[in-house]
């Protein structure tokens, strides 16, 4: 009778498992990127009523890099215009450094990352479309406009008249200071994560005095007879009128001006894997302080100073 009862409930134990199973199996969805048909290891499914698809294959097909952070449980995209970072059981979801409330969190099954198929998409500035009855996920992207991204929209070089005052931008190339620009404090802007500038003596960018890969915005001081060299970003002058507002903003990257763009004082820096702080006197002089952190961490500004930020909140504590 004993041997009977606990065949009986293990049993029951294998039917459930089964019909959980098949819960999953059964909804057979489909995801089509740009009328081509992904395939995945870990089939996608519906899970409280959201379509929840592999992370990696999505991304992926739309041209994204994707990293993860075991340790944290984040996950992490970008490509050229979009930066997207999430984490498991958690319903935000930032993209471009703005805090996005997601109705269903990513998760894990069968080793894989699902995460609700419509708002990755959408942060990629794709369009979505669910036909229940074809149980089919249509994806279709929108190419990139690099010149609408990344050229100035006033690109002409006025060797004559160049004052700061003027409101020009500088988009890609290179700039003799003097000639095709004057000297003085500039800010530069990358609306992707893969900014590039370089500050050489030379025409031939061999001597170079100093550069930086960047996100978001930084700052630099050109001297005359040096070259700025400028790629997925463009230079404008300097004015206080533009400001680069670093506390309580999402996750933000770029270079901020203590007094201007965050007031002096301590404060509290968030990460939910790794980040990175540099304090300046000047752009890119001499450091002052940095770190290259996990978890959180605390700096303290002066007024006047320049503080370079990598994927972090930055809060009063």
């Amino acid at each position: 009778m004993k041997n009977k009862v606990i065949s009986f409930f293990v049993a029951i134990l294998i039917f459930s498992q089964l019909m959980v199973n098949c819960a999953f199996a059964e909804d057979d969805i489909r995801v089509s990127v740009d009328n081509q048909f992904l395939s995945f290891d870990v089939a996608p499914r519906l899970i409280g009523g959201r379509t929840m698809v592999p992370l990696r294959a999505i991304f992926e097909s739309l041209g994204a890099v994707v990293s993860w952070d075991d340790e944290t449980k984040t996950i992490t995209a970008y490509n050229e215009v979009s930066m997207v970072q999430t984490k498991i059981n958690s319903n935000i979801m930032y993209v471009n450094y703005k805090e996005v409330q997601m109705d269903t969190a990513p998760m894990i099954i069968d080793g894989r990352t699902l995460i609700p198929v419509r708002f990755i998409a959408e942060a990629f500035n794709c369009d979505v479309n669910w036909d229940g009855n074809a149980k089919l996920v249509t994806i279709v992207s929108h190419p990139i406009d690099y010149n609408e991204l990344e050229q100035p929209a006033n690109n002409d070089k006025q060797k004559d008249d160049i004052s700061l005052s003027s409101n020009v931008k500088y988009g890609n190339g290179t700039y003799c200071v003097g000639d095709d620009i004057p000297e003085g404090m500039y800010i530069l802007i990358s609306e992707t994560k893969n900014g590039y500038f370089a500050i050489t003596s030379d025409a031939n960018g061999r001597s170079i005095l100093t550069n930086d890969n960047f996100g978001g915005n930084t700052y630099v001081e050109l001297k005359k007879n040096t070259f700025l060299e400028l790629i997925n970003c463009y230079a404008i002058n300097y004015t206080d009128d533009l400001v680069f507002d670093a506390v309580d903003n999402g996750y933000v990257t770029g270079m901020f001006k203590v007094g201007k763009d965050i007031e002096a004082g301590r404060y509290k820096l968030l990460t939910v894997s790794s980040g990175y702080y540099a304090i300046y006197n000047i752009p890119y002089g001499e450091i002052v302080a940095n770190d290259f952190f996990y978890g959180d961490n605390y700096i303290e500004l002066k007024k006047g100073q320049y503080v370079q930020i990598n994927d972090c909140l930055i809060k009063k504590p």
